[in-house]
């Protein structure tokens, strides 16, 4: 039987261990592990130094962005103006002048109506983030871990195989990677949905729909760009893929889109969930968000297949990844219009 001191050894040193199993992804498991380890000795006070400062400054930031997006936006769209006074004709044609574009002010509305939410944001920006996230937990604390397979446990030596044997594949399949942590969400397809009974407010203010829709869009689409990166960068420290073919597989997911978002926003249109009370049912009780990931998935087959039949054909890998991007492209051209077009006829009938 092992001593006490050989038992502590190998909790800290051994790379199958629960501590560094943990600690691979979330550090900090370590660091209060050997502060408490160490007690009143210069490591062990070392770490604890570093387990509070880090958990003081993620704190502090925390509290500087819920400030920034959550209580302003609460607090801005609740606000009433106090004593008024009569403007001059020069002082109203300044401020007349200076205001904000309609895509800028419909833009900024939206990202208020999510931010202010908490629902809204756990189920839109946040999944974003999360994704890439559990897909690193799953890979190296889930199960099928081996001392042979070294860190990162034998799913994540698979998909490194998989990453070394074509670059092609590799381009591909971090594109569907991003693709899905960038687009799969309920961001766009609860985007008409999220603004329940004040739908109104959207149809009688002086901007055409369609660029209300438009600015909805970039709205949606700048949380799939959030996906795309935070996949991104999932890909290239834990899959080792290189820099170009990143590059690469971003292009594609971010062409790709262009299609599901566009997808997503039109399924909502068509059937507006507006008369909700309680904010989870407009993105987690809202069929629109089923429909939508339908919908995506359907979209991503068919391009599976198209990408299939491509690869079939003896192209070369650049042809193929060139082809693969026009079309993407150009499909999201085409959804993009016809979304605005959708607008235009839609938004007098709901």
């Amino acid at each position: 039987m092992r001593s006490t001191a050989e038992s502590l050894a190998a909790f800290f040193t051994s790379p199958n261990s629960l501590l560094n199993r943990v600690g691979a992804v979330f550090p900090p498991a370590i660091w209060a592990t050997k502060a408490i380890a160490g007690g009143f000795s210069g490591e062990g006070l070392g770490h604890l130094a570093l387990f509070l400062g880090v958990s003081a400054g993620l704190f502090a930031a925390m509290v500087a962005l819920a400030e920034r997006l959550f209580y302003r936006g609460v607090i801005g769209l609740g606000e009433t103006t106090g004593k008024r006074r009569r403007l001059s004709r020069a002082e109203m044609s300044r401020r007349v002048a200076g205001g904000r574009r309609a895509f800028a002010a419909v833009f900024g509305r939206e990202w208020k109506i999510m931010n202010r939410t908490p629902i809204f944001l756990l189920n839109g920006v946040l999944v974003s983030v999360l994704l890439p996230a559990l897909f690193v937990l799953m890979a190296t604390v889930g199960p099928g871990r081996s001392e042979a397979a070294g860190p990162g446990g034998d799913t994540m030596t698979m998909l490194k195989l998989l990453m070394e044997k074509d670059p092609l594949v590799v381009v591909l399949g971090a594109a569907l990677f991003m693709t899905v942590c960038g687009s799969i969400n309920g961001t766009a397809s609860s985007t008409f949905s999220r603004e329940g009974a004040q739908f109104w407010i959207s149809q009688v203010i002086p901007v055409a729909p369609r660029e209300q829709a438009a600015a909805k869009f970039a709205h949606s689409y700048l949380v799939a760009t959030l996906g795309v990166a935070t996949a991104a960068v999932v890909a290239g420290a834990f899959l080792h893929v290189g820099a170009g073919r990143l590059a690469a597989g971003a292009a594609l997911a971010l062409a790709a889109g262009v299609p599901l978002t566009a997808a997503g926003m039109a399924i909502d249109l068509a059937r507006p969930l507006l008369d909700w009370t309680n904010p989870q049912k407009a993105i987690k009780q809202n069929l629109n968000v089923l429909l939508a990931l339908f919908a995506d998935a359907g979209i991503l087959t068919a391009l599976y297949f198209g990408v299939k039949a491509l690869m079939g054909t003896g192209l070369a890998p650049n042809a193929v990844l060139g082809a693969v991007f026009a079309g993407l492209a150009g499909l999201g051209a085409v959804s993009y219009v016809v979304l605005l077009r959708f607008a235009d006829k839609r938004y007098p009938e709901i």
